[in-house]
Parts: structure tokens; C-alpha cells; sequence
């Protein structure tokens, strides 16, 4: 549902979480739980929810995300979801002034990574949804890399637990998780304790401790820590504040843990100065055509600034049908090939913005420039200042994976992820 459009002048210091984990662990339902309990959805479109949830009030928090037909028929994520809330300063502060953890919890896995550092003031929180089904990991790959940190949903029930592809799918979604993201910041959730306590109510510490234990022996190669936490993505406990149903758990809340990992990363530290120096770029996302306003592309600014009026460079060009480049005559210059346009306006879900800056997500109005020539992974860069150029050649970090079974067929090429070795 859109928004009036207003204008900020300061905008909030900024940080990405995505949301990784099997298919049916819990994502969409804790991301929606989030975007509820701080405000990010409006009173109408959440009645709207509770209407059509009336009947299955256990996707109320997972229709919030996932809006389309599809994905409610077959009660899975298809495609990467965005939204955006702000942690509350209380939250920052409770985090900040968080003592060590126990022993107790530091030895079930609670530890504590950087809440010290924690900032009071109020952070700006970029909520990435990712589909939890193999057959859209290139969805989910999309997400990881345009996140400084990650929590894993794991689910706690034994029957779950204790599947072969249910534990393929974490370790590959954590080797992911590492090797893309850009913070090594891992936050894995426990989900589904409040079915443990039901059934017996000192049963959970015990779900917990088990699948702890099983995550932390997939992902014991990595040389990340993660920061385990108990929660329910349904029922809330220990998900904004402490739950009763949790006494034994004297670790962080999901909130505070992600309001922990959100105060190291660069936008909120305040290193992105340094990112600041750099020259622009901005890898599209999506691409819209809005009426009245024209091709708006969107997505995550990686390094540099920019202002509204500069003139934008997109790259790389569309390839013409004789292995030329395709050039829009107005706004191409044929001889290199280029396609540039002026930015008429900068929006950041909903907020008018004279400059975009490193790590924010934003829409840009770009005239000039015909929407059938931009798609994803086009790079938006400043033709005033270092623009962007085609390279023949360039250094990246390849992972292969190889596929959750054992026998494999001599055709089949195993799945790869790629990422850019080196600062845009």
C-alpha cells in the first residue's frame, strides 16, 4: 500500500537484515512478527491481513509479507520481500547497556557479539524476506548480498530437525551467509519452542539445547561466530520482550540481538565515511514503470553518494541482435555505448531524500532513460565523478556447492554463487 511521500532531512543511521532458513522454518512469519510489533505496517492494510487470516490465523504474520496468490496457495516465499521499520530507542538502549551473558547462556550458545557497542538513538532497519524452497535460491542469494547480517530460522521440532534436506539446506544456507554477506554476523533463531512448551513445559530448553547443538556442528567449518537465541515467530516469546514461558533463557531477545549486530555494522558505526569516498554504485534490484513519474529503478546504494540532479550512468548496456550495443538515440551516446539520464528525484520507501548515501535502499526517477533497457544487476554510477566502465576481466570469489545427495549424475553441474572480490 503506498504511502504519502515525506520528506526527512537527516535520515536515520541504516543497517539490512536478511531473514535465511529451510523452507517452513519460520522466516516470513518472524519478519511480518517484526514489521507488525514496530509499526511498519499501517492500521488498514494490517485489518486488511486479519481479514483474509480470519480462517488461518497461523499466516497472519506471514501474509504480511507474502502478498502474492501463489505464495498463499502453496504457503511459501517465491520472491525476495523488502520492508522497512525502525528500532525503537529503547531497544538500542536496553541493548547497549546489556551485561556479558551468563555462563550458562554463553555455553548453549547465547554469546553476546558487540551489544556493548550498541547505540541508544533509534535505527533505520531494512528487512530482506527470503524464499526458503531450493528451487528459488537464486532469490535467496540475491538477499544475502545485499545484507550486512543474517539470522537462520531454524526449526526446533525433532521430526524437522532431523532431516536430511532440512540440514542441507541450513548448512548451505550458512556457508551462504558467510561467504556473501557483507558482515560475518550470524544470528541463528531457534523457532518453534512454543510447541515444546505445550506439550510439556520443560521441554523447550532441552529443544533448544539439541538443535543448538545440531546447527553449531553444520557450521563448525566456519569461522564466523553465531549468537543462538530462543524465540516463537507466532506466539512471541522472547521475541521483543522476555517471555515466561523462557525463564531459563538469561540471553538477548531476537530484537536485541539484531539490534546488537545492526549497531557493527558500517552504517551505523559511522566507518561509512570511508565508503562515502568511494565512487557511486548502485546494482539494481527492481525496475518500475510508475505512471505520472516514468522508469524508476531501485536498490541498494554499495559505495559513494548520490544527489539529486547529478547525472546518472547505467551499465552495463544492452547487447544489440549483431553483438553491438543498443542505444537509445536520446539519451545514448553511441560512440562509447553509455546510457545516462538525470536523477529527478531520490525516494527511500516513501521518504523524499535530497541524496542517497551508502547502504540505504532507494528509488531513483531517472529521465531519459526507456525501461525496457535496464534489469537486474545493471550498476547505476555518477558520469560526473569515477563512472563506471565495462571490464574485460575481473576478480571474484567462486563457491561451488555440491548438491544435498550423495549420487549424482555426470550431467548435472553442481550450484554456484559468485560475488565481487573487491569494493565497487
Amino acid at each position: 500500500m503506498s504511502a504519502p511521500v515525506q520528506t526527512r532531512k537527516e535520515p536515520l543511521p541504516h543497517a539490512t537484515v536478511v531473514f535465511l532458513g529451510p523452507h517452513q522454518s519460520g522466516k516470513s512469519t518472524a519478519a511480518g512478527h517484526i514489521l507488525v510489533k514496530l509499526g511498519g505496517l499501517d492500521k488498514r492494510a494490517l485489518e486488511r491481513v486479519d481479514r483474509e487470516t480470519s480462517n488461518r490465523p497461523t499466516s497472519r504474520y506471514a501474509w504480511v509479507l507474502d502478498r502474492l496468490r501463489l505464495e498463499r496457495d502453496r504457503a511459501m516465499t517465491l520472491d525476495l520481500k523488502i520492508c522497512h521499520v525502525a528500532l525503537p530507542t529503547a531497544v538500542m538502549a536496553r541493548c547497549a547497556a546489556a551485561p556479558a551473558p551468563a555462563p550458562a547462556a554463553a555455553a548453549a550458545g547465547g554469546s553476546d557479539s558487540g551489544s556493548g557497542a550498541a547505540s541508544a538513538s533509534p535505527v533505520a532497519l531494512t528487512i530482506l524476506d527470503t524464499p526458503g524452497h531450493p528451487d528459488y535460491l537464486r532469490n535467496t542469494i540475491t538477499g544475502i548480498t545485499q545484507a550486512d547480517f543474517a539470522v537462520l530460522v531454524v526449526d526446533s521440532r525433532p521430526v524437522v530437525l532431523e532431516s536430511p534436506s532440512s540440514c542441507f539446506q541450513t548448512r548451505d544456507l550458512a556457508q551462504l551467509a558467510t561467504a556473501l554477506a557483507h558482515q560475518k554476523t550470524l544470528i541463528v533463531a531457534i523457532n518453534y519452542l512454543d510447541v515444546a512448551v505445550e506439550a510439556d513445559p520443560g521441554l523447550a530448553e532441552q529443544r533448544f539445547n539439541e538443535a543448538a547443538d545440531s546447527v553449531r556442528k553444520l557450521i563448525k567449518r566456519q569461522s564466523q561466530s553465531a549468537t543462538f537465541v530462543p524465540f516463537s515467530a507466532l506466539a512471541g516469546d522472547n521475541f521483543i520482550e522476555r517471555s515466561p514461558r523462557l525463564h531459563w533463557w538469561s540471553g538477548p531477545t531476537l530484537l536485541e540481538a539484531i539490534a546488537a549486530a545492526a549497531a557493527a555494522t558500517p552504517g551505523i558505526t559511522g566507518s561509512t565515511a570511508v565508503a562515502a569516498d568511494l565512487p557511486l554504485r548502485m546494482p539494481l534490484l527492481r525496475v518500475y514503470k510508475v505512471g505520472g513519474i516514468g522508469t524508476v529503478p531501485a536498490g541498494r546504494v554499495a559505495g559513494g553518494c548520490l544527489r539529486q540532479g547529478a547525472i546518472a550512468r547505467l551499465l552495463p548496456p544492452l547487447p544489440a541482435a549483431d553483438g553491438g550495443v543498443a542505444c537509445a538515440a536520446s539519451a545514448c551516446e553511441p560512440s562509447r555505448g553509455v546510457l545516462e539520464g538525470a536523477v529527478r528525484s531520490i525516494e527511500c520507501f516513501h521518504d523524499s531524500r535530497a541524496a542517497a548515501f551508502t547502504g540505504e535502499w532507494v528509488g531513483l526517477a531517472v529521465k531519459g532513460v526507456p525501461t525496457w533497457w535496464l534489469k537486474r544487476g545493471c550498476v547505476v554510477s555518477d558520469a560526473a565523478d569515477r563512472p563506471a566502465r565495462l571490464a574485460a576481466r575481473f576478480t571474484a570469489k567462486i563457491q561451488g556447492r555440491p548438491p544435498p545427495r550423495l549420487t549424482r549424475r555426470c550431467s548435472e553441474t553442481p550450484p554456484q554463487s559468485a560475488k565481487n572480490d573487491c569494493a565497487p
